[in-house]
């Protein structure tokens, strides 16, 4: 996690002293996709903030951006769609470009990280329980052995985008003290970037946008009932991932399509035969297919 923090840690303060800090984001090349969009949000900050470099940092986050078009929380071959230990670190980088393009007035890229945003939160919403918890299926999975769980930054960031951009009080989430007092842990950072950094009134363009699904890089199925739902993939693209997430909302269960024993470099592929997919809660009204991408 060292470079997710670094990167982290580089964003805060872009934000809070207004200054570029550390041209480290456009220096780096390799690692996953997460790393790389904290890279290209840094890498922004920084050519903000440095005449010299502002075309090549603004450039990569329009060629990012553009590319999560086409691959949603992807880089080339590699998905975290859905990622579920380390969904905040991809929090932090899309919230940090959302910020850092506000303050700068900057429409172009104010318009392609809204439309992430518009993506994420329309497959969350067809993947969540009546009390707004996000049941989805995907990357590096929290099941994996010593894997992080993220899915409370997912939850709690949901809600606060949609009840600061409607003007509504619930569902309220509970949000962590750190995040109330300013001060948040790194894996916190885009819930205060969402909490306290953003105008509402910014928000409310993403929280009233018509639903739009992503195009992930393998396709996702999904069935709803009045009593859960069941998302699967067949095949995933990506390290360790739940390939099924299944949800009760009367009893509030949830299943996932991974093992305990998976390490967390295990590879995704086709989906184990000894992990069928269950049938959703009660009978099914809804069935959606958000299909991958076509393949070059």
């Amino acid at each position: 996690m060292g470079t997710e923090k670094d990167l982290t840690a580089v964003l805060v303060r872009q934000i809070s002293e207004g200054r570029g800090i550390s041209p480290a984001g456009l220096r780096r090349s390799g690692g996953p996709p997460n790393q790389k969009a904290l890279a290209r949000c840094v890498g922004y900050g920084w050519g903000l903030a440095t005449p010299e470099d502002r075309e090549e940092g603004r450039g990569r986050a329009l060629e990012f951006l553009r590319d999560q078009r086409q691959g949603h929380m992807g880089f080339g071959r590699t998905s975290e769609f859905g990622t579920s230990s380390h969904f905040a670190w991809w929090q932090n980088a899309m919230a940090g470009f959302w910020k850092l393009a506000e303050r700068e007035g900057d429409e172009e890229v104010l318009e392609g990280v809204r439309g992430w945003w518009v993506r994420e939160l329309s497959v969350e919403g067809l993947c969540s329980t009546p009390e707004g918890k996000v049941v989805i299926p995907g990357a590096r999975t929290h099941v994996a052995q010593g894997a992080a769980d993220q899915r409370k930054q997912r939850d709690v960031g949901r809600a606060i985008v949609f009840n600061r951009g409607l003007g509504t009080e619930a569902p309220r989430p509970r949000i962590p003290r750190d995040v109330l007092a300013g001060s948040p842990s790194l894996d916190r950072v885009g819930l205060w970037i969402l909490h306290s950094e953003l105008p509402a009134a910014e928000l409310g363009k993403v929280a009233t946008a018509p639903p739009e699904w992503p195009v992930p890089l393998d396709t996702l199925s999904v069935r709803r009932s009045p009593a859960g739902h069941v998302a699967w993939f067949d095949t995933f693209t990506g390290l360790c991932p739940s390939f099924f997430a299944w949800a009760d909302y009367s009893t509030g269960e949830e299943r996932y399509g991974a093992r305990g024993d998976w390490r967390k470099s295990r590879p995704g592929g086709a989906r184990p035969a000894d992990l069928p997919v269950p049938e959703a809660p009660g009978e099914a009204v809804e069935s959606v297919v958000i299909a991958a991408r076509e393949r070059n």
